[in-house]
């Protein structure tokens, strides 16, 4: 899933950011920490790429369920959104945690809405 999507990323999105982003994947009741668990994407240039491990120093520090990661990625529900529900906890780079959808080419809700909107009127 991480390497999917660090092939979608859209370096002119990224505003010149370059380093590493951390997403660690949370299971509810289960608080012992495993390697599988962390991923990183690196940054650099043009391209991004996906790795299982825990980031060396991220810009910015994801903790959320992977249904919720779904649900953000795939434009169900607005990233600031989850935040402020609090299924997510972001480290670092709170503006660059929002904009991780556009930066790897996901669906923004309000082009979800658009469409959805459009079929029915």
């Amino acid at each position: 899933m991480l390497t999917a999507l660090a092939r979608a990323f859209q370096p002119r999105m990224a505003f010149g950011f370059q380093g590493e982003i951390q997403f660690e994947f949370i299971h509810t009741g289960d608080e012992r920490v495993r390697a599988a668990d962390w991923w990183a994407i690196r940054v650099r240039g043009d391209r991004a790429v996906a790795r299982r491990r825990i980031a060396q120093d991220p810009a910015v520090s994801l903790h959320i369920s992977i249904p919720d990661f779904v649900r953000v990625v795939s434009g169900v529900v607005n990233p600031v959104t989850v935040w402020f529900e609090n299924e997510v906890q972001i480290e670092g780079d709170v503006i660059l945690g929002a904009r991780l959808v556009e930066l790897f080419g996901g669906v923004a809700p309000f082009e979800v809405l658009e469409s959805a909107l459009s079929r029915t009127g």
